[in-house]
Formats: C-alpha cells, structure tokens, sequence
C-alpha cells in the first residue's frame, strides 16, 4: 500500500488551494469575461468546493494505485474533473448549453496551468536555495 499521511496533507492543501483560486478565477470570469447572470461570489464557492471535495477524494483513492496504473487513473481522475466541472457549471450559472460552461472551463485550465507553473518555479527555486542547508 502506497498511501501516506503527507500524500493526504499534501492533496488536502493542493484541494485547498484549488477551491480557493478556482473561485476567484470564477467570480472574474463571471463578472468581466463571460458576462453571464449570476456573478455572485457564492455560486462560483459552491461550484469550486463541490469540485474540489469529489477530485480530493478521487485523488486519495488513486494514492492506493502504484505503476502504470497510477498513471492510467490519474488521466481518468483529470477527465473526470473535466466533466464533472463542466456539469457544476452548467448547473449551478443555469446555461441550457454547453458552449458557455466550455468557455469557462478551457480559461479555468488555462489560468491553472500558469498558476501551476508559476508556483512550481517558486517551490522549485526556494527547495534549490534552502535544499542545501
């Protein structure tokens, strides 16, 4: 069994995080991008924690997973999230159909990436300033 405490703590702060900026990133795209009816703060919290609770317990499932297996789940979990995302906010922001939620989703992926990337240089960099020490 692969599973830890620290791959828990870690996937709880990642899904932290990810409810955290995925509603700010909502709410902006609500309010200045999309200019869709609801562009309250509460809709786009409901919709990042729903989807971070099922992808944090998708995650903790797939920590049990070793090999190419692990690998295979972890592309499944991300097309889940996919849906699942695309589901909520359809549902939640009332669309009839799927071009707006598409809309949101692929500048939500795009912000996340960056996100990612920035904050990976930053861990990356301070671990090879104060790895040595």
């Amino acid at each position: 069994m692969v599973f830890s405490f620290a791959a828990l703590g870690i996937s709880l702060l990642a899904t932290l995080l990810f409810i955290g900026i995925n509603t700010l990133i909502l709410w902006f795209l609500t309010n200045y991008l999309l200019n869709w009816q609801d562009k309250s703060v509460e809709t786009a919290f409901k919709t990042a924690v729903i989807v971070g609770l099922i992808t944090f317990v998708l995650n903790i499932i797939a920590s049990f997973t070793t090999g190419s297996f692990a690998t295979i789940l972890g592309v499944i979990i991300f097309i889940i999230n996919i849906i699942i995302l695309l589901y909520f906010i359809k549902r939640f922001y009332y669309h009839t159909n799927w071009v707006e939620p598409l809309k949101a989703w692929i500048c939500l992926f795009i912000v996340d990436i960056i996100l990612g990337f920035l904050v990976g240089i930053v861990l990356t960099s301070l671990g090879l300033v104060f790895g040595g020490i």
